[in-house]
């Protein structure tokens, strides 16, 4: 069982086995997000959602998608 990580103001308290895991499971739901650290060392605690090249219906439904993993 997985536990749930820390969320506050919308923002996902996470280690960089909790951001991997994290990555898991919005790919398991169809959504690829890339790991901060694509954008160098001292965001490898984040995650980024690329959404400028997709239409704004795809995006909402990426963003369905991802929002039970905030609750």
């Amino acid at each position: 069982m997985r536990s749930s990580p820390a969320v506050h103001n919308h923002v996902l308290a996470l280690d960089i086995d909790g951001v991997i895991a994290f990555l898991e499971r919005c790919l398991d739901r169809g959504v690829l997000l890339t790991p901060g650290s694509a954008s160098g060392e001292a965001y490898a605690n984040w995650v980024r959602v690329c959404f400028t090249s997709v239409p704004p219906d795809v995006l909402s439904l990426a963003l369905d998608r991802l929002a039970p993993l905030f609750r």
